[in-house]
């Protein structure tokens, strides 16, 4: 068992250094092609960009391999109820097919539905009031748990940490008040690219490449990759990382691409996201979780075709970036929505526990 163990641990090291190789040798091909790191530029179809690409497929292909066994010891619906998958899965559904169907027949128009101002912009903060709400919620009710620290936190503490995080977040989109109530951009923040109140605009592109990155690790990666016995410094994380499926509800996370197709980790993360929803079908066991992940993944690839085919139309070009933002707000609301659940669920069976105790120990004293 133990020789069977280290093995396993010393392939999953290996996968793992093959894909810091891979994704490695992909931007050193970008860099010999004459991009830089983070320049936007319509996709390059050229032998080099798809050799470029294919290198990036095997760069997923060895990360999904190294993330697989611990995958494979934990249920994929785990404890999430079948409403808030059908929720979430819905709205990622709808989300994808109705960009893909904009980018189709009115690209010319859909800029000013993603604008600050517009319909889906002002839907993003609305994502992250919501999210903050179910998270203020499940940091109350998490008082009422017992469950392991995490870094010496309790989970309330921790919870209130995700908010916090969330909160900045939302400031930012909403450049702090400024796109509500609509006051004049102070000097200080003169060289703001959007000249808004907020700073990440300072530096947009370095932060769209953390903020996606993030999201993608966050709410595909990890859901994925956790494992069902983590080392003992890492038990108290458990509590807040969602299983498996939670990853299919929230594929559209690694879709949304013209400009930054060619960003190498992008390409990495999209053909990643793939891979692990094949991996989930083929395990899923029950029918509707195998339709639901097969379906979700077709559709992120034929939305990610077209946006390939048809972004040229786009009259901003930068929609997409913009769509993928109230994808990630999605995602923030859907981890809310799963952890107030968890957290409901878990404090519910300690109130029983309560009950089942103090009645014995009522009957004694009778």
């Amino acid at each position: 068992m133990t020789f069977s163990s280290n093995f396993i641990r010393t392939r999953q090291f290996a996968y793992f250094c093959l894909f810091l190789l891979f994704a490695g040798f992909a931007q050193f091909i970008a860099f010999q092609a004459g991009y830089r790191l983070l320049e936007k530029y319509a996709p390059d179809w050229s032998f080099i960009g798809l050799f470029r690409l294919g290198v990036g497929v095997l760069a997923a292909f060895f990360l999904v391999a190294a993330l697989r066994p611990f995958s494979q010891s934990r249920s994929v619906q785990g404890d999430l109820p079948a409403w808030l998958i059908a929720t979430f899965w819905l709205a990622s559904f709808l989300l994808l097919y109705g960009a893909m169907y904009a980018v189709i027949y009115w690209p010319d128009t859909l800029a000013g539905h993603v604008r600050e101002g517009g319909f889906l912009s002002v839907f993003t903060e609305v994502l992250f009031v919501l999210a903050l709400v179910f998270l203020a919620v499940a940091a109350r009710r998490a008082r009422h748990i017992s469950a392991e620290r995490l870094l010496g936190l309790s989970p309330s503490l921790v919870i209130l940490a995700i908010a916090a995080v969330a909160f900045v977040v939302l400031g930012e989109e909403a450049s702090w008040g400024q796109h509500w109530i609509g006051w004049s951009t102070p000097e200080l923040f003169e060289g703001n690219v959007q000249n808004e109140t907020n700073l990440h605009n300072f530096y947009t592109y370095r932060f769209e490449m953390a903020y996606y990155s993030v999201a993608v690790l966050a709410f595909i990666v990890l859901p994925y990759g956790w494992p069902a016995e983590p080392p003992r410094f890492l038990r108290g994380a458990s509590l807040f990382v969602p299983p498996p499926m939670f990853a299919i509800m929230l594929l559209p996370v690694c879709g949304f691409m013209f400009y930054n197709w060619n960003y190498v980790f992008f390409g990495i993360w999209f053909f990643t996201a793939v891979l692990i929803a094949l991996d989930i079908a083929r395990r899923a066991g029950k029918t509707e979780l195998v339709a639901a992940t097969l379906v979700m993944a077709a559709m992120l690839v034929l939305s990610q075709l077209v946006f390939l085919a048809r972004g040229h139309t786009l009259g901003w070009g930068h929609e997409l970036t913009e769509v993928r933002e109230f994808a990630i707000a999605l995602g923030v609301l859907g981890y809310a929505v799963t952890l107030w659940s968890r957290v409901a669920s878990l404090s519910k069976r300690a109130a029983r526990a309560d009950i089942g105790h103090a009645v014995p120990k009522a009957v004694h004293q009778a």
